[in-house]
This record gives C-alpha cells, sequence and structure tokens, in this order.
C-alpha cells in the first residue's frame, strides 16, 4: 500500500501482536518503579533496570535463536523478562 514490502509487513504484524502482552506488563512496571522511587527505594528499581537487558538477552537468544523461535520467541522473551521485573 505504501510501497512496503509485504513479507517484511507481515513480520512486523507478527512480532507487534506477539509482543502486546509485554506492553501491558510495562505499564506495570512503570507505575512500579515510580513508587518505588516515591518511597524511597530508588538504588532497587535502579538495580532492577540494570539487570533487565541482561536477562533479556540471554533469553532472547536462547528463545529466538536456540529453540528458533523466531520473531515471536524475540517477543515471548520480552514478555518473559517484564515478567521477571514485574515479581522481583
Amino acid at each position: 500500500m505504501m510501497g512496503q514490502n509485504p513479507e517484511v509487513s507481515e513480520i512486523a504484524g507478527t512480532y507487534i501482536c506477539s509482543y502486546v502482552p509485554a506492553l501491558y506488563l510495562l505499564g506495570i512496571i512503570d507505575f512500579d518503579r515510580v513508587l518505588m522511587i516515591n518511597l524511597g527505594l530508588a538504588m532497587e528499581a535502579m538495580y532492577l533496570q540494570i539487570l533487565a537487558p541482561f536477562l533479556h538477552f540471554g533469553l532472547c537468544y536462547t528463545i529466538a535463536i536456540t529453540f528458533e523461535g523466531g520473531v515471536v520467541g524475540a517477543a515471548l522473551s520480552g514478555t518473559i523478562t517484564n515478567t521477571f521485573i514485574m515479581f522481583v
């Protein structure tokens, strides 16, 4: 429609649909982060935000590449990472 490759736009649509649960969790995490900072727990919130990229990279590599999850695996790793951050 706008000169986009149909295969690439279908892959992008699959990723977006698979990442929706992670976006919901990200909203909750942001609220929790602000709450922790207002309660004087800024260092704990910072440590979780420092840990998150390492956890996400490991999960993304394992699910998307090792288990051949592809684009859906990358989105699933984001959901798992956000779930971990939310419950820690």
